[in-house]
């Protein structure tokens, strides 16, 4: 080999070696990010694995990269985790720390929304971000879904409660005076204009404790204790007299259930004398 063939072999080796050395590492599958938390409808229904809404997550490129549907377990009030897979640089089918992806949701009846996580940024791998959903929409922009106050309205132009003082109606008013707002009534699927159906306590056991109460389905129920009436915290409960400790500390309904379905909540109170409420999500 002739000496400038042999130094030309040498410079372009050496250069490879330069080159191979510089070159970024292969992209590593790193813990995947995760958004968790509670997707209802305009009605404040949470979807499950019967009633399911189906999660979509895209990259920057528009490609498809998580899909999650929703789940029902009747002891937390989340009912999706859409995981987002994880590189430690770009790589496809991954997002990297700082990303934004575009997610999506389908409902039950086939309707699309999009952006329902916004901004939907990407953060550290293996970490989780608690987003709650509700797909609703208002178009006016007065901060009630269209469906809702539509109902609302035909709801109090039709009962006997409806004054023509008072119009035009207003959904943040307590039309029934049992102390709870239109609104809140319809979150917690009892009827507005009914002072009767109301979220309440049917029957109350002080010697186990226990107590008992009518719920509504695709609604989520917290037990709440106070020494006072003035500070109140969360109580572990089971719903098994024979249980001798508490099993958990929400009680979820699937959407599926009966509007009259009961139960019996066996409490295990913190503080003495103690004073309970049932509250929803």
């Amino acid at each position: 080999m002739k000496r400038s063939s042999l130094v030309s072999a040498l410079v372009s080796c050496l250069l490879s070696l330069v080159v191979a050395a510089t070159a970024a590492p292969p992209a590593a599958v790193c813990p995947p990010y995760t958004f968790v938390g509670r997707i209802t409808d305009s009605h404040h229904v949470a979807f499950d694995a019967t009633n399911s809404a189906t999660l979509r997550a895209y990259n920057a490129e528009n490609k498809l990269i998580a899909v999650e549907k929703t789940f029902f377990r009747d002891d937390t009030i989340r009912n999706y985790a859409l995981q987002i897979p994880m590189a430690s640089s770009p790589a496809a089918g991954c997002a990297v720390t700082g990303d934004v992806v575009s997610v999506t949701a389908t409902d039950p009846y086939g309707k699309l929304w999009s952006a329902v996580i916004n901004p939907a940024t990407i953060g550290t791998p293996g970490t989780v971000s608690e987003v709650d959903i509700v797909l609703a929409e208002d178009a006016d922009g007065d901060g009630i879904d269209d469906d809702i106050y539509a109902e609302l309205l035909a709801g109090w132009e039709n009962s006997p409660l409806y004054d023509e003082a008072v119009d035009p109606y207003d959904p943040h008013a307590d039309s029934d005076g049992d102390g709870v707002s239109d609104l809140d009534e319809i979150a917690m699927g009892t009827n507005p204009f009914n002072s009767t159906d109301v979220l309440a306590i049917t029957d109350f056991d002080p010697a186990l404790p226990a107590l008992s109460f009518s719920s509504v389905g695709g609604r989520s129920y917290i037990v709440e204790q106070s020494s006072d009436l003035g500070t109140w915290t969360n109580v572990d409960f089971s719903t098994d007299a024979s249980s001798p400790v508490p099993t958990r500390s929400i009680l979820s309904v699937p959407s599926s259930s009966s509007d009259s379905a009961r139960h019996t909540l066996y409490l295990y109170p913190t503080s003495s004398p103690a004073f309970f409420r049932i509250i929803t999500r």
